[in-house]
């Protein structure tokens, strides 16, 4: 989860130090030891994610903890206990990461050429144990997850740290982050979904051939791979096997002349189809929908005031003075209110009820601001006056928008 935090880098406390991979028994013991002699007493939730079948050497070890110990008004827990009860000789934290790395003594203290070595143990703190268990499910099984991006992206579904969820199609290009629903958090509704049987999953893998096997049967694999990301292709090169299956197994499996019959179901669907069966699935229409006429409304307002810009024949400042006026005065969101409200008969703007679009009669908007652009920066420009006497700065000397700024585009005005 940190990363080698501490071979790779110095740290605020001291050069980098050695961290050898751990063979698998030194690894089990380690991870062991903290999960029932040290972790427990700070955390009431210790756990970890299923390792990948036949993995032969360990660079860390990875916690996944939640739910801290206290007496009382008094917590028994800081970073500096924890890290003594390790017997840490070093800690640290990346940023505002839930993540925190221990440099721990390895057992015989020393590496092959002579220099102290250390285990790094990772300790991951999650907000709940609901969080814990989706991440212990995430992370379960090495590159699972990894494996399943491309396909699972090209339907338009992703995880995060909390959640399984699929992005809205009209939003992602602009806003992708805005533009993912989460859907659920239980590790056996997002396999059902996935077409997986939760118990076959649960059961673990022996060996690669088994987890590919698996991984293959998730119902948008070897349909249609999506684009590859910038993680992907880097992937390629430093996760070997993620690198077998996209170069080995699925060309294999799914290349020309290895086409697999598929469910009835599941011939020609695509990414609407999908979503819909989530939405209904997972009962998440109602968020989706508020969330993408919440989208349209922001984009109609946008297009509301890059259009207004053109009406207003002013330069610089006079223009920035115009246009902020007249944002104050004019709402066009529903339940929004003007700012300022000094004009008689302004027609109310505001949507009813959304839809598409927002709501916006955007023509009668602009129509009216056509109009009244005038009115409105010479309001601005008075109230700026005003304000600057009741400073004493005078009242016409550096005014925003005064004779400097009148200098006009041409047009109306």
């Amino acid at each position: 989860m940190g990363g080698k935090v501490f071979a790779s880098t110095r740290t605020a406390n001291g050069p980098p130090l050695a961290t050898p991979r751990m063979t698998p028994a030194t690894y089990t013991r380690v991870r062991d030891h903290l999960a029932t002699a040290v972790l427990p007493t700070f955390y009431t939730t210790v756990a970890w994610a299923r390792e990948a079948p036949g993995k032969a050497s360990y660079g860390d070890v990875d916690m996944l903890v939640s739910g801290r110990r206290g007496r009382g008004l008094e917590p028994t827990f800081s970073i500096s206990s924890l890290a003594q009860a390790m017997g840490a000789v070093r800690w640290t934290r990346l940023g505002n990461s839930a993540t925190v790395s221990f440099a721990v003594p390895a057992d015989d203290h020393q590496h092959e050429d002579e220099e102290i070595a250390y285990h790094q143990v990772d300790v991951h703190e999650c907000a709940t144990s609901g969080d814990l268990r989706w991440l212990q499910f995430t992370h379960a099984d090495g590159d699972l997850w990894s494996m399943w991006g491309p396909a699972l992206r090209a339907f338009g579904f992703s995880i995060d740290e909390r959640a399984f969820g699929v992005r809205i199609a009209a939003i992602e290009g602009a806003a992708k982050r805005y533009a993912w629903i989460a859907l659920t958090s239980d590790p056996h509704a997002t396999l059902a979904f996935l077409g997986l049987d939760p118990a076959r999953y649960e059961a673990g893998f022996r060996s690669e051939a088994e987890l590919f096997a698996f991984a293959a049967e998730m119902r948008f694999v070897g349909r249609r791979r999506g684009d590859d990301s910038r993680g992907d292709r880097h992937k390629l090169w430093t996760r070997p096997t993620f690198r077998r299956w996209m170069e080995e197994y699925l060309p294999a499996r799914f290349g020309p002349g290895q086409e697999q019959a598929r469910d009835a179901w599941d011939q020609g669907e695509t990414r609407a189809d999908a979503l819909e069966e989530a939405l209904d699935r997972f009962g998440q229409r109602a968020a989706y929908d508020a969330r993408l006429a919440e989208w349209r409304a922001a984009c109609a307002v946008e297009s509301v005031w890059l259009r207004a810009q053109q009406l207003i024949p002013l330069h610089g400042p006079a223009a920035g003075l115009a246009l902020r006026g007249l944002k104050k005065r004019i709402p066009l969101r529903a339940g929004q209110e003007p700012d300022v409200v000094d004009l008689v008969d302004l027609p109310d703007f505001r949507p009813c009820g959304g839809g598409d679009g927002g709501g916006i009669d955007e023509e009668a908007v602009l129509a009216w601001i056509g109009g009244n652009w005038k009115d409105v920066w010479c309001r601005e420009k008075e109230r700026i006056r005003l304000e600057q006497i009741e400073r004493g700065g005078g009242g016409e000397k550096g005014l925003v928008g005064g004779r400097e700024g009148e200098e006009q585009r041409g047009g109306n005005g």
